[in-house]
């Protein structure tokens, strides 16, 4: 699965989190969730359950492109 890149970066704003702490929270690297990003690789469950971590309160189907 493919990430929406758009909603990802609008939630990270709304948390005022950037790239770098983002990462931390989800406990993954930062040229990991760059490669999400920009869409070289897709979306795993160590990714999905570092969304859940990192963003609890949004809701997990948002963040993937349909």
């Amino acid at each position: 699965m493919y990430i929406d890149r758009e909603v990802f970066e609008d939630v990270m704003d709304k948390h005022g989190y950037g790239i770098t702490e983002t990462a931390s929270k989800m406990d993954i690297t930062r040229s990991y969730l760059w490669k999400i990003l920009n869409h070289k690789q897709k979306a795993g469950s160590k990714f999905t359950a570092g969304l859940i971590k990192a963003f609890p309160n949004d809701r997990l189907e948002s963040f993937f492109l349909r």
